[in-house]
This record gives structure tokens, sequence and C-alpha cells, in this order.
């Protein structure tokens, strides 16, 4: 028993060492993980999508690509910000809010929503829209008019600019009172791209070349070989045992 004990452990031990992959983030909605998925797939990264259920998926990659992959997904803005919505600020339950709360709370959900509108065109890295709603002044004084700035982190090769004039008109006509002309665009452009040497396709491992996506099964099939020998060398140890005694049980007898 403690023999086949010791089998086990040994099996365990070497699995063990064969899964070799780390997940980078969990809890991402599908459309999400597929993104960061094939931006890593891309740059030769041994990615996987992994489903937990309700909580979503997992992006995992092998142990020594967690350095380059974090790099690569952080120069590509991803996972992206959740903003919230216009439904999820209003739904919280409390004490009755005052104008001025209520106000604020109007113009960060107004800020919320175009930021991730912003997000979604493309070549889009990081949006940002600040809303300044307009402000009622005393009778006899002049208001202070609603505003907006946007603000735009994209990959230097979209052209981004074509299309600050819509979006504009896009931030102008989704805040009540706001008019074209208080919109202000500002355009950051990246142009530092990420580079990384090309993942190698082949680890060592004891002297043997291995093929970085047969990683884990070199461990199976080792630990099963290494497994199989100590049993046949079992088996061939109680075969000569049985047949040392059967021949000195005959000794025995010849010597009766």
């Amino acid at each position: 028993m403690r023999f086949y004990s010791g089998i086990v452990v040994l099996l365990f031990c070497l699995l063990a060492t064969g899964c070799n992959s780390t997940s980078l983030y969990s809890g991402l909605g599908e459309k999400e993980a597929n993104v960061m998925l094939s931006v890593l797939l891309e740059q030769g990264f041994k990615a996987e999508k992994i489903s937990s259920g309700k909580k979503g998926f997992a992006i995992t990659v092998g142990r020594d690509e967690v350095v380059g992959a974090l790099r690569v997904l952080e120069s590509e803005n991803l996972p992206r910000k959740k903003f919230e919505s216009l439904g999820t600020v209003f739904s919280s339950e409390g004490l009755i809010s005052s104008p001025l709360q209520e106000k604020a709370r109007f113009a960060y959900a107004l800020s919320q929503e175009l930021s991730e509108t912003c997000s979604s065109i493309d070549g889009v890295l990081t949006a940002r829209v600040h809303v300044v709603l307009e402000e009622a002044k005393e009778m006899g004084e002049k208001p202070v008019p609603a505003s907006a700035a946007v603000l735009i982190r994209y990959v230097s090769s979209f052209d981004i600019e074509s299309s600050v004039v819509r979006i504009r008109k896009l931030v102008a006509q989704s805040v009540p009172g706001l008019s074209y002309d208080n919109v202000s665009v500002a355009l950051f452009p990246i142009r530092e791209a990420v580079s990384l040497p090309a993942p190698k396709k082949d680890v060592e491992i004891a002297g043997v070349a291995v093929n970085r996506n047969s990683i884990s099964s070199f461990w199976m099939l080792l630990a099963g070989g290494i497994a199989g020998g100590i049993l046949i060398g079992f088996a061939a140890m109680l075969a000569l045992r049985k047949r040392t005694q059967q021949k000195e049980a005959a000794a025995e007898n010849e010597e009766r």
C-alpha cells in the first residue's frame, strides 16, 4: 500500500508541474474575452479562454508569458474600463436627494454614457467625457451655458481627426442645452507600439527540446512512463521473489 501511495504522490507532483498556465483576468464578458484572446493570439501567445459559468470568462497564458501578455493588453487598453449607465446611477435607493445632488448625478451619468460611446469608436484606446450642465442664475444674471470636454487617446494609424466634427455633434445632441461650439475635443495619438520578441517555439526540459504548446502533454507522458516503469519493476520484483521462494521450498522438500 505504501508503494502505491508513493506512485500516486509522484504522479500528482509531476502533473502539477505540468500545469503551467496562469490566469491573467477573470470575470470577463464573452465579447471582451474574445477581443483579448484574439489580440494575444495575434502576438503569438498561447492564450486560452476558459468559461467560469455565471462568473464569466477567464484568459490564461503560460507562466513564462505573463509579463509580455500584460504589456500587450495594457498597450491595447484591455480590459476596457466599465462605465455606469443612467439606469445604474439612478437605481440606488435612499433618502430624497436635493436638486443639486440630482443634477450632479445626472451630469455624471451623462459623462459615463458618452465616455462609453466614444470608447467604442474604432482606434480609440481611452475616451473620457466631462459634462457641465447649464446653471441657472438669479434673476437678472446671465446663466452659465452647458459645456463638455472630450479627451481621446487613440492609435495613430487610425484617422480619428476626421471624426472630430461627428464626435462634437454627438456630444452636443446628447446633453440638454449644450451647443456644438461649447464642445471641445482633445486628441492624443499613441505612436509607441509594444515590441516583443517572438515567443520561442521550443523549450528545453532535462536536455530535451519540447514544443511550447506540448509541455503539459510532455509531463503527462513522462509521468505515465515513470509510473509504468515503476509498476513493471515492481511486478518483476514480485515474480523474482515468488520464484526464489518456490526454489527454497523445493530445496527444503528435497532435504526432507
